[in-house]
């Protein structure tokens, strides 16, 4: 560098700060005068979402619904307007307060055109296979100024993520073989198939109990299987004249060994 030219990069960074500061409703004051509005996230799913959203959200974790709650509020939120972090040409960190509700709306989709910077974006939808996984809000996520959220904003969460499920279904259904079904099967298909109560070659739901199909045994009162011909519980014969016969000698009186009845 010439001896002539000194590199302030504190000056740089300010000139960098005012050009490139957003022009939030035309204020420049610290918050724009706008009252700060906290933001939440919750899942409707049962998938757990582990997602990047780099510069300002590096890691971000959102566990899964447990089965028999409507959502589950995910942990940590952010507000209106919000802190982003930028650099300018020399690398320089900065903050510039932007439209909290954009952030939001692109932590859930980065691909979603923000085109009303509000709640109604998050039904914006861009079908892309090169972008399945990065649209949280086809399964079940989405964010809301309520804590709790409103009825209303986890129907509409339900209603994309059941769209997805049966697109995911229906991708399912082209398989032509049970080989081929389980190479296509991933763990969207497998939720999919869950929130249905779908069971295929490719996958048994969680729904269906494990005792679908059995019977009762006539001693024990057990679940075991309608062909067994003993029960793997109690033992006893499945057939009624052998269960008589093996219950008499369950309850006759035993005599002393070498007595004669």
């Amino acid at each position: 560098m010439p001896e002539n030219i000194i590199e302030r990069h504190d000056i740089s960074a300010d000139k960098a700060a005012i050009a490139n500061a957003a022009t939030f409703l035309g204020r420049q004051d610290q918050d724009f005068g706008i009252q700060e509005t906290a933001i939440y996230f919750y899942n409707t799913s049962a998938l757990e979402f582990n997602q990047s959203r780099p510069p300002n959200h590096p890691h971000m974790l959102i566990r899964s619904c447990p089965k028999g709650q409507p959502y589950i509020m995910a942990r940590g939120s952010i507000s209106h307007p919000f802190t982003e972090q930028r650099a300018d040409q020399n690398d320089n960190k900065y903050a510039v307060l932007t439209n909290g509700f954009k952030e939001a709306t692109k932590m859930v989709n980065p691909m979603n055109p923000c085109v009303y910077g509000d709640e109604r974006d998050q039904d914006h939808n861009i079908d892309s296979e090169f972008h399945q996984g990065d649209n949280l809000g086809k399964f079940g996520v989405f964010w809301s100024r309520n804590n709790p959220p409103l009825a209303e904003e986890v129907a509409k969460a339900h209603r994309r993520m059941e769209t997805s499920y049966r697109k995911e279904l229906e991708r399912m259904g082209k398989a032509k073989t049970a080989d081929e079904a389980l190479g296509m099967r991933n763990n969207i298909s497998a939720a999919a198939a869950d929130y249905f109560g779908v069971s295929a070659t490719w996958h048994q739901t969680d729904l269906i109990s494990r005792d679908y199909g059995k019977v009762e045994c006539g001693v024990c009162g057990e679940k075991i299987q309608p062909t067994a011909k003993l029960c793997i519980h109690c033992k006893a014969p499945t057939d009624e004249k052998k269960q008589a016969l093996w219950l008499d000698a369950q309850t006759s009186p035993k005599l002393p060994q070498g007595a004669r009845a």
